[in-house]
C-alpha cells in the first residue's frame, strides 16, 4: 500500500477553517480532498471485510448544504453497514421519530452507529462513534452492557485497543481505553441521551504531526480503523447478537409499517374510485344537457324556400287592414290670463247670396 494515497497537506487542513465554513469558495479543495480519502477508504474495506465485518462507505457533503447545517468545519468518511440495512432500519427510525423530529435534525450521519475518519482544520482523527438517535444500535448497546457477560465482551475489545486510544463522550474530555470498566460504560451510556452527545472511542493526530510523520501516518491510520473494527461490532445491532430482543420489536415495526402502508393504498384506491365515479357523474350530466339542447333545436321548424322569400306585412296576406283608433281630442292648451285667443266657434247662419253683377254698357 502507497504511505501517500491520502497526500495530505496544510491546504487541505486549511480548507475547513472555520472562518472558511460557509463559503463555496473552498468546495474545490475539499472535494480534492474528499475524492483522494474515498480512494483510501476501498482499502480499509477490504481489510475489515477480512475480518468479516462488512462495511459500506460513505463521505459528508464537502460543500454547504442542509446535511451539514451550511457549514463545513470538517470531512467525514463513515463505515457503516450497507445501504440496504441502513434504508430498512431508516424506515422504522422515521416511524419512531415523526415527521417533526426528522425534518428538525436531516443529517443521517447519527442514525447507525459507525467507523470513520475525520478530517477539520487541527487534527485528524479515527473513531468509532455511537449517538443515542441510532436509537437501534444504541438500545442494542445498553442492552449488552446491562449484561456482564455481554459488558466484559465490550471492555475487553476496548482495552485489546493500542494505549493511545481514548474513548468518552464525543467532543467532551476522554481518557485512555486502559480505564475502561463497565460501570464507566454504564455511566457513560446514561449520560448520552439526556446530553445529546454520542459515545466515542478513536485515535487523533494534531496537524503538525501528521504533515510532519505523514509516511507513516496513513498506515497507522489504516491500521487504527482495523483495530476498531471488533468494537464497531459491540456498538451495532445484529441479527446473529440481539441480546436486547430488538429484532421481534423491529418485526412488530415493520408489520405495522406494512398495514399502514396498505391502509394508505386501500384508502388511496377508494378515493380514486370517488374521483372517477364523480367525474362519469358529470360527464353524464353534460352529456344530458347537450341532448337536451339538440332534441330542442331539432323540434324547431326549419326556413324553406317558400318561408325564406315569402314578403311580410298584411298586404301580402290580404287580409284587411284594422281600422285606425278615433283620435282622441286634445283640449287646447291654457292661455295667460286676461287674453282671449281661443277659437270662436264657427257661425253657421246662411248668408243672403249677392245680387248678380250688371254688366255696364260700354260706349260705342
Amino acid at each position: 500500500m502507497s504511505s501517500h494515497s491520502l497526500e495530505l497537506t496544510a491546504g487541505d487542513f486549511d480548507a475547513y477553517l472555520p472562518e472558511r465554513a460557509s463559503s463555496n469558495a473552498f468546495s474545490r479543495p475539499r472535494l480534492e480532498f474528499k475524492q483522494r480519502a474515498l480512494g483510501w477508504a476501498r482499502q480499509v474495506v477490504d481489510r475489515l471485510q477480512a475480518l468479516d465485518i462488512p462495511m459500506d462507505v460513505h463521505a459528508s457533503d464537502e460543500h454547504p448544504s442542509v446535511r451539514n447545517g451550511h457549514r463545513v468545519d470538517c470531512q467525514w468518511v463513515f463505515f457503516w453497514r450497507s445501504l440496504e440495512q441502513r434504508q430498512a432500519l431508516d424506515a422504522l427510525l422515521d416511524q419512531r421519530a415523526g415527521i417533526a423530529e426528522t425534518l428538525r435534525d436531516p443529517s443521517p450521519y447519527y442514525r447507525h452507529a459507525f467507523l470513520a475518519l475525520r478530517l477539520d482544520s487541527e487534527k485528524i482523527e479515527v473513531c468509532a462513534q455511537l449517538h443515542p438517535d441510532a436509537w437501534v444500535d444504541f438500545e442494542a448497546f445498553r442492552a449488552r452492557l446491562a449484561d456482564e457477560q455481554g459488558a466484559e465482551t465490550i471492555v475487553n475489545a476496548l482495552l485489546a485497543l493500542p494505549e493511545q486510544f481514548q474513548f468518552g463522550i464525543s467532543g467532551r474530555a476522554t481518557e485512555p481505553v486502559t480505564a475502561a470498566s463497565a460501570d464507566t460504560l454504564r455511566e457513560l451510556a446514561d449520560r448520552l441521551r439526556p446530553e445529546g452527545a454520542a459515545f466515542w472511542v478513536g485515535w487523533s493526530v494534531t496537524r503538525g504531526v501528521a504533515i510532519e510523520h505523514l509516511e507513516i501516518l496513513v498506515e497507522q491510520l489504516e491500521d487504527a480503523l482495523a483495530a476498531l473494527g471488533p468494537v464497531y461490532q459491540h456498538l451495532a445491532w445484529r441479527k446473529d447478537d440481539d441480546s436486547s430482543g430488538l429484532g421481534h420489536t423491529l418485526e412488530s415495526m415493520r408489520t405495522e409499517l406494512s398495514e399502514a402502508a396498505a391502509r394508505r393504498t386501500e384508502s388511496e384506491r377508494k378515493e380514486q374510485e370517488q374521483s372517477e365515479r364523480l367525474r362519469q357523474e358529470q360527464t353524464e350530466r353534460s352529456r344530458e344537457r347537450t341532448r337536451e339542447r339538440v332534441e330542442y333545436d331539432t323540434s324547431r321548424a326549419r326556413p324553406t324556400l317558400a318561408t325564406l322569400f315569402k314578403p311580410a306585412g298584411p298586404a301580402a296576406s290580404g287580409a284587411e287592414p284594422e281600422p285606425a283608433d278615433h283620435a282622441v281630442p286634445v283640449p287646447p292648451a291654457a292661455l295667460p290670463h286676461g287674453r282671449d285667443d281661443a277659437p270662436r266657434p264657427r257661425d253657421k247662419t246662411p248668408r243672403p247670396a249677392k245680387p248678380p253683377r250688371q254688366q255696364e254698357a260700354v260706349a260705342p
